[in-house]
């Protein structure tokens, strides 16, 4: 039993519009009333919202609900008003929606029940202004169709990266093959064609002048198409990596590089690099042969540097050249960089599968510098015993006279 007191605060709260709703107990249990004229305000405000909206008492019982908040807990509104939220909400949701009320914050609860698909809610729970501690607002938003775009682009990412995965793999079995096509049964007919040629010259004396002449051109071209078909193929695909490692094989290539381009690289190589998976250093090899092809291409430089070292636990690769750059303020370039092609994502997507960082750093006429980072945790060292060290094999491709580099503008 109230106490006078208590109801003539009632009634004053009522007077000043401090109620909208009172809950009365009786025969049928509790009932909400709503004060004429109270709803009114709500109505004005929140019946047209896209978002759900209620308020509720201190105990968690729905004084007001409009139609979407209704719609989205699936129940008319007639049936919500005086019964306690909770009661409505499904089995998965029930908890997790119970601690935002308890703690008053925002939050995203996914709503099940036996039967119905799985939807995602966004609750905001909060005082309303005026009436801290008495009363709750609660604003739902359904989110179940942003997470499902969502879900499908993450799907649709993996995908496209599981193929640009693929397609990395098969590119690189691709140049092992043709590489082995090259030197197998290319090179090995020209070696045919050369002795073919040098016994008829040897043994033949009583050639005609012309004929020797034209013979002797033919065996020279033939000399030449084999050191560019060797070259070709040990391009495609270095054995220098497999037999001793990625070490030797950037040396033996930025060498050759310098002799081709007339482009003065040098090497920095850590001593005691270790050696790495497979994957690691056909990787880092590739990500220098497109850089270098990058400078040559672009830079304009005379002169550059290729670093590998280990440090800690991370791998780091570092190609710098001096030449025009690009890129404005000299900002770090975390976008690809439509001049330079699909070099670039490709470069990019090697070191991703890696679990690294690529780094591109370019300063107007300063140069640019390619850094890669591995972490050594994430298996990129082989084991010693994985990877056994094998002689210089004696058959690599001749390097041809570096010619005098041009300077760079």
């Amino acid at each position: 039993m109230k106490r006078p007191s208590e109801f003539e605060e009632i009634v004053d709260a009522i007077q000043r519009g401090g109620i909208d709703a009172l809950v009365v107990s009786g025969e049928k249990g509790n009932e909400v009333v709503v004060l004429q004229g109270a709803e009114h305000p709500y109505r004005v405000l929140v019946e047209n919202f896209t978002e759900g909206a209620a308020t509720l008492d201190s105990s968690g019982t729905i004084l007001y609900v409009n139609d979407r908040f209704a719609e989205i807990l699936g129940a008319p509104r007639d049936r919500l008003v005086g019964t306690p939220l909770l009661d409505h909400i499904p089995w998965r949701g029930h908890e997790e929606l119970a601690r935002l009320l308890h703690k008053r914050v925002r939050g995203e609860v996914v709503l099940r029940s036996n039967g119905t698909p799985e939807r995602t809610i966004r609750f905001t729970v909060g005082p309303p202004s005026g009436s801290p501690g008495k009363h709750v607002c609660i604003i739902a938003t359904e989110l179940t169709d942003m997470v499902q775009v969502a879900e499908a682009l993450r799907l649709s990412e993996q995908s496209l990266r599981e193929l640009s995965t693929r397609l990395l793999a098969l590119q690189d079995e691709e140049r092992r093959r043709i590489a082995r096509d090259l030197h197998d049964i290319t090179g090995q007919s020209l070696a045919v064609q050369s002795m073919m040629l040098w016994n008829l010259l040897e043994r033949e004396s009583h050639l005609d002048p012309e004929v020797r002449k034209v013979l002797s051109d033919c065996a020279a071209v033939n000399k030449r198409i084999t050191e560019e078909v060797r070259t070709l193929s040990y391009l495609l695909h270095p054995p220098l990596i497999e037999e001793l490692g990625l070490g030797p094989a950037l040396k033996w290539y930025v060498e050759g590089f310098s002799g081709r381009s007339g482009i003065d690289i040098s090497v920095e190589l850590d001593p005691e690099f270790p050696r790495l998976t497979p994957e690691a250093e056909i990787a880092l090899f590739r990500i220098v042969q497109e850089s270098l092809t990058n400078v040559h291409r672009y830079s304009g430089s005379s002169r550059g540097f290729v670093r590998l070292i280990c440090k800690g636990d991370e791998i780091i690769l570092e190609i710098k050249d001096y030449g025009k750059g690009f890129g404005p303020g000299g900002s770090n370039l975390q976008e690809s960089i439509p001049p330079l092609g699909v070099g670039i994502l490709g470069m990019r997507e090697r070191v991703r599968q890696l679990s690294g960082r690529l780094e591109i750093v370019s300063r107007e006429n300063e140069g640019t510098l390619v850094s890669v980072i591995l972490p050594v945790h994430k298996g990129a060292v082989a084991s010693p015993e994985s990877r056994p060290a094998a002689p210089v094999p004696s058959n690599l491709p001749a390097r041809k006279p570096a010619r005098k580099a041009a300077k760079s503008r």
